[in-house]
């Protein structure tokens, strides 16, 4: 099944497709890593970084949990890079729209 993390409303739709195919789910592995150049935004207006290796896996983590939990040894795994040591989460500016930079939004999205 297809599922782009940067749009919230096909995360939903593979959760619901997800869930009309099978009982339970026995492993979840969340390793999206993008990464751009150029700033971008996800269709609902988050940088794109953060939108998809962050908050597209935290929707889809949170979605698929209750299958997750059917299955007597459900895991989750969570693959990242070391970028989240010397990434932070710009509070003032956390979709980057001042200050893009391909380092910052990296760390960020996995901080």
């Amino acid at each position: 099944m297809m599922l782009d993390l940067a749009n919230l409303q096909n995360i939903r739709s593979f959760d619901t497709n997800v869930k009309m195919k099978v009982d339970r789910v026995d492993i979840l592995i969340n390793n999206a890593g993008v990464v751009s150049l150029k700033r971008q935004e996800t269709s609902e207006g988050f940088e794109k970084l953060l939108g998809v290796n962050r908050l597209g896996h935290f929707l889809l983590t949170n979605l698929l949990l209750d299958w997750i939990e059917r299955s007597s040894e459900g895991r989750i795994v969570v693959v990242s890079s070391g970028a989240h040591k010397w990434g932070e989460i710009h509070k003032e500016d956390p979709h980057l729209q001042k200050r893009y930079n391909v380092a910052r939004a990296y760390g960020q999205s996995l901080s």
